[in-house]
């Protein structure tokens, strides 16, 4: 048998456990579409449809040779998007380049929620840039 305080430790490490599980944030489906940029950027924007949320908006790189992937999570009051972009190497042009885009998450919880777009740019100088911050809700 185990020591009582050993015991009661033990226990209390399952229950923590098992509690911050049950509050991990869980991803929703996400899609992309992505688009060269032409003309002045469009302003971001977010539009909710039911339970699907819709964000577009244009994102700048220092080089054209990039590949885009996104996804969202309800975190708190929070529905949190991140954009990554992520250099794909190879030879490239060096000149900068802007890209259009439409991201489309489903199945968004009812709610009020801190719509909240992160571009997350990897490569050589890695970099994260809350790029919109607007209330949205879900009904």
């Amino acid at each position: 048998m185990l020591p009582r305080p050993f015991f009661f430790a033990a226990l209390a490490c399952v229950a923590l456990s098992s509690c911050d599980s049950a509050t991990a944030p869980r991803a929703l489906p996400t899609s992309i579409t992505m688009s060269p940029g032409s003309g002045p950027p469009p302003a971001l924007s977010a539009s909710v449809t039911g339970n699907t949320v819709v964000v577009t908006g244009t994102i700048g790189v220092n080089v054209p040779c990039y590949e885009f992937t996104a996804g969202a999570s309800p975190q708190q009051d929070a529905l949190v998007v991140t954009l990554h972009a992520t250099p794909v190497g190879g030879m490239c042009t060096q000149n900068t380049a802007t890209f259009g885009y439409t991201i489309t998450i489903r199945d968004v919880p009812i709610g009020t929620w801190n719509l909240r777009l992160i571009y997350d740019y990897r490569g050589p100088s890695p970099s994260t840039i809350v790029a919109f911050d607007t209330r949205i809700t879900v009904d």
